[in-house]
């Protein structure tokens, strides 16, 4: 290294964070808990002995999910029955809005833990070629009732 050169540290490209969130005893089979990470609630659950992690509210009303019950691999809304698939976050039934977001989920330790900011599991690509416009509309002649 020259004269003046200073050592700048290599930043890691890994963008995986995982953080604790609970302790396996804490959350047996067919069970979900809600864990705050600052502003962030996330709903821990475990189905069939897998973890999965989804946003903890529910996108109609608000409810915390870990109240609900369970429906297979759905987490069914405590209030209006909306229905969440716990794998992909989709939205199967009822008046939730949209899908859930989801979050990689791994265990280590003896404790579940949580990628706060890797890219949600259920986003979708952006389309690799551009759309097609939609098609013209009709046009229509006060003395005609054909197209022209």
């Amino acid at each position: 290294m020259g004269v003046g050169a200073a050592r700048i540290p290599v930043m890691s490209l890994n963008v995986e964070s995982y953080v604790p969130a609970l302790p396996l005893e804490e959350i047996p089979d067919r069970t979900a808990k809600t864990v705050t990470f600052g502003r962030k609630k996330i709903c821990i659950v475990r189905v069939d002995e897998r973890f999965h992690a989804v946003d903890a509210l529910c996108t109609h009303m608000g409810v915390p999910l870990d109240q609900g019950e369970f429906n297979g691999a759905e987490l069914v809304c405590p209030w209006h029955a909306a229905r969440f698939c716990v794998k992909t976050g989709a939205k199967t039934h009822g008046p939730g809005f949209c899908d859930l977001k989801t979050y990689a989920v791994r265990v280590v330790n003896g404790w579940v833990e949580v990628n706060l900011d890797g890219p949600a599991l259920n986003e979708r690509p952006a389309p690799s070629r551009p759309m097609a416009p939609p098609p013209a509309p009709s046009v229509m002649t006060p003395t005609s009732r054909f197209r022209i």
